[in-house]
């Protein structure tokens, strides 16, 4: 049994699907902590910085965490190896970024 179409054309198709994905795009601006690219420049200067600091603050405290649970759940014996130290060198830094960063006030 054929399949009735649903569009009358691929042009019909593609446009449905562009619609869609819009509508999609526009939902997930509605969901983010910060405006719309377009309406970020509506809010004031220092609220939008502080909001984006604490953003990369974030980010930064996240990939820590990762790693330092990626080191802590490694053999002791990979923790004295060069990989190990090369690691903690790389959590070291993010320390100091993190701490850098939170003392930043806009």
């Amino acid at each position: 049994m054929a399949q009735t179409k649903v569009y009358v054309s691929p042009a019909a198709r593609q446009k449905a699907w562009r619609t869609r994905q819009a509508a999609r795009m526009q939902e997930l601006a509605q969901t983010r902590i910060l405006p719309a690219v377009s309406s970020i420049e509506t809010l004031p200067s220092r609220n939008r910085w502080t909001a984006q600091i604490q953003n990369a603050a974030n980010a930064l405290t996240a990939a820590r965490d990762e790693m330092q649970a990626y080191f802590d759940s490694r053999s002791e014996a990979w923790q004295e190896g060069e990989n190990a130290e090369r690691m903690q060198e790389t959590l070291d830094t993010l320390e100091e970024l993190i701490t850098q960063i939170e003392a930043v006030k806009p």
